[in-house]
């Protein structure tokens, strides 16, 4: 395996960019053909939790917590971490990666190759600069991908003419398919909770209303609370709303605890590495996310058969045929659409077409395509 790439990532710690960084990492591992090497540059090794499946694959790694701002000895590590290691092809999926991928290809006077993927534009109006950072950070990209098509036609509103590969996101499944609800109960006693042991056997044997992700402002938690606080009360007796993700903004998950009516089963866990575990148990999944490129967790939770409702954003709208959408302009309407989607899954169980989604969303078949794409570089060198 002498060929290297390195995927060039801010975190390791648990998150859906950096979750599909890990499976791609694996991916290449499994393939045979390109050696991947993991830089991330913003982590300590407390918070980088997906560092201990790096080793234990024995995918080489390099770890370090640059200080707030720009970083040049972040910049040195990176460049001396390529040619230590012979690589020529950084392979990015963020603005910052990115940044530092294009002076280290400058430095390097064109001996590093840049293919940068674009996952989403929802940063794109928080500071001027950053129109400016994405149109000329990529024009050091010899490859630009994107994980869907709407995110190519951003490209050229922002002035970016280069042409766009279309890769979507893929992910490994496991064998696993969801059991009946009998049995789904039964296996929820075995998941680990962050929650006291005594409360376990009343939440495991409800309906699970499942939102999983970042825990964030524009993620949409609040939203989901309050469509959960707009149900009727006889419903959500029978429910449980289990919220699952890391924290990224401080007191944003206290503040939605006081939301919490006291009666209802509402419950705040911590991020997961094992996320099919809990989609697998799971009787519906929601998100209310403001922005998405192409969520890999919807991908996720189609791909086990749970049925889906999202909101109708850009990056939800590839999954019209297998999941309901609803408006975040009109609550009523919303909180409607799910009472009514909860109530047909008590009357019958309801089960997603997932050999589809899967076969769609390979990881492996997203893994060739982005191989095809180091071929070319480095072909055209």
């Amino acid at each position: 395996m002498s060929k290297a790439v390195l995927l060039l990532t801010q975190y390791m710690s648990t998150g859906g960019l950096e979750r599909m960084v890990m499976q791609h990492a694996l991916q290449l591992k499994a393939l045979h053909s390109w050696q991947p090497y993991v830089f991330a540059y913003d982590n300590s090794i407390e918070e980088a939790d997906l560092l201990p499946i790096y080793k234990k694959e024995n995918i080489p790694t390099f770890l370090c917590q640059k200080k707030p701002g720009f970083s040049f000895s972040t910049l040195y590590s990176l460049i001396s971490f390529c040619f230590k290691h012979k690589i020529r092809v950084i392979h990015t999926h963020d603005i910052g990666p990115l940044l530092y991928a294009s002076l280290a290809k400058i430095l390097s006077f064109g001996f590093i190759k840049i293919i940068h993927t674009q996952h989403s534009f929802a940063h794109l109006n928080e500071r001027k600069r950053n129109r400016f950072y994405e149109r000329y950070f990529s024009s050091f990209a010899s490859k630009l991908c994107v994980v869907a098509p709407a995110l190519a036609d951003a490209y050229k509103t922002i002035g970016v003419a280069k042409e766009c590969v279309l890769i979507p996101n893929g992910v490994s499944f496991s064998n696993n398919q969801r059991a009946t609800f009998e049995q789904r109960k039964l296996n929820r006693l075995q998941l680990n909770y962050n929650s006291p042991r005594e409360t376990i056997p009343s939440l495991a044997s409800r309906r699970w209303l499942l939102c999983l992700g970042r825990m964030s402002e524009g993620k949409g938690q609040g939203t989901v609370l309050a469509l959960w606080n707009q149900l009727p009360e006889s419903l959500r007796k029978n429910w449980a709303l289990l919220f699952i993700g890391p924290e990224k903004s401080a007191g944003f998950v206290a503040r939605l605890q006081r939301q919490v009516a006291a009666e209802d089963f509402v419950s705040f866990l911590p991020a997961t590495q094992e996320p099919h575990k809990w989609l697998l148990q799971s009787d519906l999944f929601i998100s209310a996310s403001e922005f998405e490129g192409m969520p890999l967790t919807v991908v996720e939770a189609l791909g086990y058969g749970l049925p889906c409702i999202l909101s109708k954003i850009t990056g939800h709208e590839i999954f019209a045929q297998d999941a309901l959408l609803f408006s975040l302009t009109n609550s009523a309407a919303a909180a409607k659409s799910l009472a009514e989607r909860m109530e047909s899954i008590e009357r019958d169980e309801i089960n997603v077409n997932s050999s589809a989604i899967r076969e769609k969303f390979s990881g492996k078949q997203m893994t060739q395509k982005y191989v095809e794409q180091y071929e070319k570089l480095l072909g055209a060198t």
